[in-house]
C-alpha cells in the first residue's frame, strides 16, 4: 500500500487569497509567498514544483496556471499553478497503489484544503527543496 503524507510549508504567512475568477486569485491579507499556498477551495504551489506534478497521472490531478493579483497596486504574479485533484480516494482505494506510485489528494477541513503526497512524491519535493516543507503521517497534525 502506498504511504501518505500530510504537506505543509515550514514557515508561516499570513497571506490569504480570494478566489475571483476560475484561474484569479486577489490578495485580500498581504503576507510572505511560500511555496505552497492553500485556502478553502484551492492548492496552489510554486511553478518550480510543475514538473514533479505533471508527472502524476492527468485521471488524478490537472495542473493550472493561475494569476494572482493586488488590486490596491494592480500589480499580479504567474509564478503558481493550481492543482485540481480531481478523484478522493478511501483507504480501502488507497490500498490498490503500489508503494512507489505517484498520487495526490486533499484533506478538506472547515477552512482549508490540506495537500497529501504519496511517498513518491514526497521523496521528489525534497530532492528539489529539502528546507520549505514538513512532512507528517500523523494524524493529529492532519485533523490539527
Amino acid at each position: 500500500m502506498v504511504k501518505t503524507f500530510y504537506v505543509k510549508n515550514k514557515n508561516g504567512s499570513s497571506l490569504n487569497l480570494w478566489r475571483t475568477e476560475k484561474r484569479k486569485f486577489q490578495i485580500i491579507k498581504n503576507g510572505r509567498f511560500l511555496d505552497l499556498l492553500t485556502g478553502s477551495n484551492y492548492i496552489l504551489i510554486h511553478k518550480k514544483y510543475l514538473t514533479i506534478f505533471e508527472s502524476i497521472s492527468s485521471d488524478l490531478v490537472e495542473n493550472l496556471p493561475v494569476k494572482i493579483f493586488r488590486k490596491a497596486n494592480d500589480k499580479s504574479r504567474d509564478d503558481y499553478f493550481e492543482v485540481k485533484i480531481k478523484k478522493q480516494f478511501t483507504i480501502d482505494e488507497l490500498s490498490l497503489f503500489g508503494k512507489n506510485e505517484k498520487v495526490v489528494w486533499f484533506f478538506q477541513t472547515q477552512y482549508q484544503l490540506k495537500l497529501i503526497v504519496s511517498d513518491a512524491i514526497k521523496i521528489e519535493l525534497e530532492n528539489l527543496e529539502k528546507e520549505k516543507f514538513i512532512f507528517s503521517d500523523d494524524e493529529k497534525d492532519l485533523l490539527g
